[in-house]
C-alpha cells in the first residue's frame, strides 16, 4: 500500500495531523505494536513544507529580551514553537533551555519577535517536565558571540531550533488512562503518563522491500518506553534502504 502526504518535488503545504490512540494494553499487531503507522512492503512519502530546521543566535539574547537574533534568514510562521538552547546550564534533571512561541519574524528573517516563553527548571529521571513556567520574556541569557584564544577564533552560540512542522505525527496522551496529563515545554503537548506514544515502525523482508521517504515532519508525543525497539522512528531489520530517508 501507499501513504502519501506531499512529494520531494512538491512538498504539502497544507496542515495534516495524525493523532494516534491507544494505551500499553491495546491490541497490538505480530511484530509492529500498537499505536503506530505500520510499514509493510509498502511506500510511504510524507514531506511538509521545506524550512530552515536550526540556525543559532548571531548576538546575545539577555533575560529579559522578547526578540532574539539569528545567524541564518528563516521564514518560521507566526505560532511556531522554536526552542533557544541553554548556554549556561544543563543536566539530566534541569535545564535553562527555553520553549517559545514565534510572533513573527523580520522582512529580512533575522529578527525573531517572541512570546508565550516557557521553561522547565527541574526534570523527573524520566523526563517529566516540572516547575515549568510561561513568560512574555526570555528567564535566562543565550550566549551569541566569538570568542579568541591563542589566535584562534571560536563560537559560543545557543542554537535556534524549529520544533514544529506544518505535517505532523502525533500520540495521544492516554486520556483514559492519564486524564491530568503533564504538559510538555511547548506549554501545548499532553504527556502520556505511561509514557506510551506514537511510533513509525517499517519492517518487511529483503533490500529495498519497502520505501519510505520523510522530510519537514514533525513526530510529537513519540516512543514507547520500557518496550524494546519501540522508537518514534524505526527501520527494523530490512537490509540495504538506500532509497529511504
Amino acid at each position: 500500500g501507499t501513504l502519501e502526504i506531499g512529494t520531494v518535488n512538491e512538498p504539502f503545504e497544507q496542515q495534516a495531523r495524525i493523532t494516534m490512540h491507544g494505551h500499553p494494553k491495546s491490541t497490538e499487531l505480530p511484530t509492529f505494536g500498537s499505536k503506530v503507522i505500520a510499514c509493510y512492503e509498502c511506500t510511504l512519502e510524507l514531506h511538509g513544507k521545506p524550512q530552515v530546521s536550526w540556525t543559532s543566535l548571531s548576538a546575545t539574547a539577555l533575560a529579559g529580551d522578547t526578540d532574539i537574533l539569528v545567524e541564518e534568514p528563516v521564514d518560521w510562521p507566526a505560532g511556531s514553537k522554536i526552542v533557544i538552547a541553554t548556554t549556561d546550564f544543563e543536566s539530566p534533571r534541569s535545564s535553562h533551555s527555553e520553549v517559545a512561541t514565534v510572533s513573527s519574524v523580520s522582512a529580512n528573517g533575522r529578527r525573531i519577535f517572541l512570546s508565550d516563553i516557557g521553561v522547565c527548571s527541574n526534570y523527573t529521571n524520566s523526563g517529566i517536565p516540572l516547575n515549568c513556567k510561561r513568560s512574555s520574556s526570555l528567564t535566562y541569557t543565550h550566549v551569541g558571540e566569538t570568542r579568541t584564544f591563542d589566535g584562534v577564533e571560536v563560537a559560543f552560540r545557543a542554537e535556534v531550533g524549529l520544533l514544529t512542522r506544518n505535517i505532523a505525527i502525533i500520540g495521544d496522551h492516554d486520556a483514559r488512562l492519564c486524564p491530568l496529563a503533564d504538559t510538555a515545554e511547548d506549554g501545548v503537548t499532553k504527556l502520556s503518563c505511561n509514557q506510551f506514544g506514537a511510533q513509525l515502525f517499517f519492517h518487511s523482508p529483503g533490500h529495498e522491500s519497502l520505501s519510505v521517504r520523510l522530510s519537514n515532519v514533525e513526530v510529537r508525543n513519540g516512543g514507547q518506553a520500557f518496550r524494546l525497539g519501540r522508537y518514534a522512528i524505526h527501520w527494523h531489520m530490512i537490509g540495504n534502504v538506500r532509497e529511504s530517508f
